[in-house]
Parts: structure tokens; sequence; C-alpha cells
């Protein structure tokens, strides 16, 4: 009898140390992670967006197009980018467009100023010459200009007028919010690139949005600047 109870205190002392019946968890380890103020997504260039046309639809604002430009600065020149490339977009940014960077400024100046010497250069005409022979004055033939190729560097004026029609009906103050202004219809940015002292093509004179597109042809093609409508003008001949 004094055997079995000894037995039975040396089990239970035994049992809890060999065979825990809870064994305390310390509490599992919280991860978090820490995100970027600025978070960054993507957009794929439809045919026929800009910058500002983008800008306008992503943050509700053309003016964010510097925004745009600053967080894609790989890109050469704001008003030629081509469909299907990546853009990176901000989300949750200021409230208020961006100041471009430095040196995207200082491109954007540099084209403004080669485009105001190719329009001054352009209007240095050469003067005609004559020559006297027996009293008789004859003119020397000037040379001709150059005929229109698929890519004119200047437009005649009914070629400017049937231009004008196609983009909005020659209005010089057309203004319908989609990120285009003007008789010619022009984004934001490349006539801000024309140095023409007017904020928008839609608040400027007629004859200065016509002076913008012969000075803008002398740098880009007429079927990158106004796709739809060289289009037609060509099959129809006019250009």
């Amino acid at each position: 009898m004094i055997n079995f109870l000894i037995a039975g205190v040396l089990a239970s002392a035994i049992l809890p140390t060999a065979y825990p019946t809870h064994q305390s968890v310390s509490p599992a380890v919280q991860f978090s992670r820490v995100m970027p103020e600025s978070l960054l997504s993507g957009h794929i260039v439809q045919p026929g967006e800009s910058l500002t046309s983008i800008a306008n639809l992503q943050y509700g604002a053309e003016d964010f197009w510097t925004t745009l430009w600053n967080d894609n600065d790989w890109i050469e020149n704001p008003e030629l980018i081509e469909a299907n490339q990546l853009l990176k977009l901000k989300e949750g940014g200021s409230d208020e467009p961006e100041a471009l960077k430095p040196e995207l400024q200082a491109r954007l100046d540099q084209a403004s100023k080669d485009a105001i010497l190719a329009v001054k250069q352009e209007k240095i005409a050469p003067v005609p010459t004559v020559q006297v022979v027996e009293n008789v004055v004859a003119e020397i033939p000037v040379k001709a200009p150059i005929a229109n190729t698929n890519s004119p560097q200047s437009l005649t004026m009914d070629q400017i007028t049937y231009l004008g029609n196609c983009e909005a009906g020659m209005d010089p103050a057309k203004n319908t919010g989609n990120g285009y202004y003007g008789a010619f219809q022009f984004s934001y940015g490349t006539w801000k690139s024309m140095g023409t002292g007017y904020e928008r093509a839609d608040l400027a004179p007629i004859e200065v949005q016509i002076d913008a597109v012969q000075r803008l042809l002398q740098r880009s093609s007429i079927f990158t600047q106004f796709p739809g409508c060289a289009r037609k003008m060509e099959a129809q001949g006019i250009i």
C-alpha cells in the first residue's frame, strides 16, 4: 500500500514536466510595409494622345503636363509621344502642377529660341536683282519655290484655310475642353513652345495662329502635327 502511494506521488510530480498540457506561445510578429508618399502607376499612350490630354484625363487639368513630363523625362519632345509608350503616373500627388525640372525647362526654352530664329530667317527674303542690257530692264528670274511635297514646310493660304476648317471650322477661339485650342487645335505644350506671347492658341488672333502653323512646319511634319486633316489634304491633292 505504501509503495503504491509513493509511486502515485512520484508520477504526479513527473508527468507535468515530461508531458506539459499547455505551452505558452509568444505573440505573432506583426509586419507592416511603409509605402512611399507618391505611388506610381502606368498609362499606355493611345493614338492621338499628348501629354496635355493625358494630364487632363488623369489629373483633371492639362496644366499637369509638367508633372507628367517630370516623371517621364526620357521624352525628348513633349509633343511627340507615340502610341503604346508606357508613361509613369503619380497617384495621390500634389494638388498643383509641378514646375519643370531645370533641364526640361532649358530644353523647352531652347526649342522656343530655335523656333523664333527660324521665323526670323524665313522673313529675310532675297531681293530680286535686275540686269540692264541696252536700256532694257530685264528681271532675272528668281528661283521658283520648291513644289509641295508630302510634308510641306509651308502652306499657301488655300491650304491654311482648308486645314483650319478641317481642324475646327477655322474658329480661332475654339475651346472644346479636350486639351486642344484655336482654329488649328494646338495642344498647350506645342503652343507654348512657339513663343507667341499668348497663353493658349484660342486667346491669340488668327494671324498669330497662322504664323505659328507655318513656323511649326519648319521643324516638324504636317502628318505628325495634324495627322487626320493632313491625310485628307493628301487624298484630295491639296498637298
